[in-house]
């Protein structure tokens, strides 16, 4: 009789502290095989160890061990890996070896959630006075880049940007762009180049999308993506704070439902959050923005709609 070993489920190993591995047997008979698991380093059987069967030959079998699962999230060892043995009717060992997983164990580290995006990804989740510890099951980090605009986040090397980031594939990731180009930059470059308002939010919105396209595939892990901040109807608003806004309220509205539109229809999880914070005709509630600010000071709105959308998977 010949114990024919396969591999085992690194991935339940290691997100679920579950022992599963395939085998099969090459006999004229049912043999019974007794296996047992062994912590790798110090040789202890794990609780439980032990499972005994008789199998057929030319079948594919796994047996599984469920060791820790339900302190998975904090307890490393079986992580580590295991060392696996397997005896015969009469005793004799037919199998005996050692699995060290070598990786980093990143599962038991906090699953992150990356907040990229201008100053608005500080503001709106807290600004300086709050900070989220959680926003459903994620430890939220918020990488803000104060006057990053869309355009001048696409022309850059974004994707060394998230090289430098030590983003795992557990954790996800949120762009928060735009709202400087809604509010100012888009309506500058129209002007100065004589373009149509709405020929320049789909252009944005197509090199957007092939970005978080790129992104995706270079990082590995999951992404959604925020729309912008619903336009400002007053630009007096930001006129006392000498804030930069340009065009009418009427383009600015025009610039955001063209580019929310066009990003709805991009092959990746888009939220638009902005329910809440919007009038009838879809400008932002002022009440909503610190005085004399641009910046979001209501961020419960929007932090429980990115954990509703966080939690669809």
């Amino acid at each position: 009789m010949k114990l024919n070993y396969s591999h085992y489920d690194k991935d339940l190993l290691v997100n679920e502290s579950f022992i599963k591995f395939h085998f099969s047997v090459d006999s004229d008979k049912e043999e019974y095989i007794k296996f047992k698991v062994f912590d790798p380093i110090f040789d202890i059987e794990f609780i439980p160890g032990t499972y005994e069967s008789t199998f057929s030959p030319g079948v594919n079998y796994w047996v599984g061990f469920d060791i820790d699962s339900k302190h998975s999230d904090e307890k490393p060892t079986v992580k580590m890996g295991f060392r696996l043995q397997a005896t015969d009717s009469a005793g004799d060992t037919i199998l005996d070896i050692t699995i060290k997983n070598e990786d980093k164990i990143e599962s038991l580290l906090p699953k992150m959630l990356w907040i990229v995006g201008d100053s608005n990804a500080w503001a709106t989740f807290g600004n300086d006075d709050f900070r989220y510890t959680d926003i459903a099951g994620f430890h939220p980090t918020r990488t803000s880049i104060i006057s990053l605009s869309l355009n001048r986040f696409l022309l850059s090397d974004y994707l060394s940007f998230f090289d430098l980031l030590p983003i795992s594939k557990r954790d996800c990731v949120v762009l928060y762009l735009g709202e400087i180009d809604m509010r100012y930059s888009m309506h500058r470059y129209c002007s100065e180049k004589s373009v149509r308002i709405e020929d320049a939010s789909r252009s944005l919105a197509d090199r957007y999308k092939q970005a978080i396209s790129k992104i995706s595939s270079h990082i590995g892990c999951r992404i959604i993506v925020l729309s912008p901040n619903p336009p400002i109807r007053e630009s007096e608003w930001l006129d006392a704070i000498h804030s930069p806004i340009l065009g009418t309220p009427e383009e600015r509205k025009t610039a955001f439902d063209i580019f929310n539109s066009e990003m709805e229809k991009g092959d990746f999880e888009y939220l638009d959050w902005t329910e809440e914070y919007s009038d009838e005709e879809g400008f932002i509630f002022t009440e909503m923005l610190f005085p004399n600010n641009h910046h979001i000071r209501r961020h419960e709105f929007i932090k429980k709609s990115l954990e509703e959308k966080i939690k669809e998977k």
